[in-house]
């Protein structure tokens, strides 16, 4: 696919240049960046990114919050849910909320694509049945 637009809302700057200079920009793909959760959310609703690549915990509001709110606000932007402490509880929580996949940090380049394909992959077949 590639061309796409993908929201890294993450608080660690060093995940922002690993993720553009390892994963999205080799392959393609157009990154934007957000620093919080209160940007990340911002920038999601204004922009429309194709995908969003969402860390867990972050300051001003947690990854939990932001996704709430995507879903208050009807979005339908595929999210991969990104975090150091993932456990099954937190896992049920976010696939309800409609997350499309869940990466644990710290994870290889290879692994962060495959999610990112297999979820831009589904969301443009939703896509193409609805129209």
């Amino acid at each position: 696919m590639a061309g796409e637009t993908i929201l890294i809302v993450d608080d660690a700057q060093q995940n922002h240049h690993f993720l553009n200079d390892y994963v999205l920009v080799p392959n393609g793909y157009k990154p934007m960046s957000a620093r919080d959760g209160v940007e990340g959310l911002q920038m999601a609703l204004r922009n429309k990114p194709d995908l969003i690549l969402l860390d867990l915990n972050m300051p001003r509001m947690d990854g939990m919050e932001v996704l709430r709110q995507l879903n208050a606000n009807n979005s339908d932007i595929p999210v991969i849910l990104m975090t150091f402490h993932g456990s099954e509880d937190i896992a049920v929580e976010v696939y309800r909320m409609g997350v499309k996949d869940y990466v644990i940090k710290p994870f290889y380049p290879d692994e962060m694509l495959r999610a990112i394909e297999k979820s831009l992959g589904e969301s443009g077949s939703r896509r193409r049945r609805t129209r």
